[in-house]
């Protein structure tokens, strides 16, 4: 028995020709993703040394120096105004681009590890937060007694965070936090 038009089992004869664009990124050098890091650097230290001419901070910072009391507030205090620069400096452009001015100057781009933009809250907090405030001012206030082991902390989480760009997988400790990665841009894959 033949049966013609009316197959029950036969498979749908819809078109299935869907023209599917796939992005495809690639990853920067190390040194490209190390100068981005540098020059966004270079930017914030060249902004939080205004901060130092703020009249709290210039007071603290002159008592310290001729042989005053440490004081952890101002210090924690200025963590937190340092996230907060970066975020006012960079937060227009990371929110459009997924990029920071560095990134911007040598065409890179953050995005999830699905390829996705974030959006700046994810961006700003796991990304940056944890590492440039919250990490920092939590060593600040248990460790306000031992002030050289305080830096060193600091410093060794400072130093460590752009070294993970040498691992296999060129993702900072901040982009391990985060879930992110870091990309050549390239406009025309939006």
């Amino acid at each position: 028995m033949e049966n013609s038009n009316n197959d029950y089992y036969a498979p749908p004869k819809a078109d299935l020709h869907y023209e599917f664009k796939k992005n495809y990124y690639t990853f920067p050098s190390r040194w490209k993703r190390l100068g981005s890091f540098i020059i966004d650097s270079l930017i914030a230290m060249g902004i939080g040394n205004l901060l130092f001419l703020l009249p709290p901070i210039k007071k603290t910072m002159g008592e310290l120096a001729s042989g005053g009391s440490f004081n952890t507030n101002i210090l924690i205090i200025g963590s937190l105004l340092g996230f907060f620069q970066f975020a006012v400096i960079h937060g227009y452009l990371l929110q459009k681009t997924g990029q920071t001015i560095g990134k911007k100057l040598l065409n890179l781009q953050i995005l999830s590890l699905d390829d996705t933009k974030l959006p700046l809250v994810k961006l700003l907090s796991l990304r940056y937060f944890i590492l440039q405030a919250a990490i920092p001012v939590t060593v600040l206030y248990f460790l306000s007694d031992s002030v050289i082991l305080m830096f060193f902390l600091i410093l060794l989480l400072s130093v460590m965070n752009p070294i993970f760009i040498f691992g296999e997988n060129r993702r900072c400790l901040h982009d391990l936090i985060a879930g992110t990665k870091v990309v050549n841009y390239s406009p025309d894959s939006q």
